[in-house]
């Protein structure tokens, strides 16, 4: 490599041989370039690994994926690098890796808004409400319903505390019969195959 000469009144800098002018053009478009990392820098490493997450996403292997993901550090990457490594796993099928990316995103950037709607949309199922009693009359329904159902098919039914309480060839047909159907405790409506 050549280095600039210290210079005072009277001096100038020698311009670099044509092969080294040639280096540092190189290293000048790669400057430019999206996602450039100097060569030994923490980004160097990074932007392979997007080359690597990108085929691992492309080719729909969740596993490699997933195990790339897991030996980045991200703790200093951006809310984009967040985002683009999300939508990458997703293509990939990584799911469970999409949703760490996001809880992780979350912890580092609780106010960006798009991550947070990630974590949301990848966030596990909630049990809103688990108290709810046992309806012992669905067990005598579907009781009924075993014994049966070979003498109603193509039908709609209504079974309600283990008693038929109506047959229809349609739904609408079958309200009309029995009445209002949602939320009566003990009541089955189905369709028979």
């Amino acid at each position: 490599m050549w280095s600039l000469q210290q210079f005072g009144r009277g001096q100038t800098i020698r311009p670099p041989s044509p092969d080294i002018a040639a280096d540092i053009a190189d290293r000048a478009k790669a400057l430019a370039a999206p996602g450039f990392a100097a060569p030994g820098s923490h980004r160097a490493g990074f932007r392979l690994r997007w080359e690597e997450l990108k085929s691992a996403a492309e080719a729909g292997e969740a596993g490699r994926f997933d195990a790339i993901c897991r030996q980045i550090d991200w703790s200093s990457r951006s809310p984009e690098d967040f985002i683009r490594a999300i939508k990458l796993a997703l293509l990939a099928g990584a799911f469970m890796t999409a949703r760490r990316l996001s809880e992780k995103g979350v912890e580092r950037f609780p106010d960006h808004q798009l991550i947070r709607r990630y974590a949301e949309l990848e966030a596990p199922a909630k049990v809103i409400r688990s108290n709810l009693p046992a309806e012992p009359e669905m067990g005598l329904n579907m009781d009924w319903l075993k014994r049966n159902r070979t003498r109603h098919r193509s039908k709609w039914l209504a079974v309600k505390n283990g008693i038929l309480a109506g047959e229809a060839d349609s739904l609408e047909a079958l309200v009309e019969l029995v009445g209002p159907i949602k939320g009566v405790r003990g009541l089955l409506v189905t369709y028979i195959l």
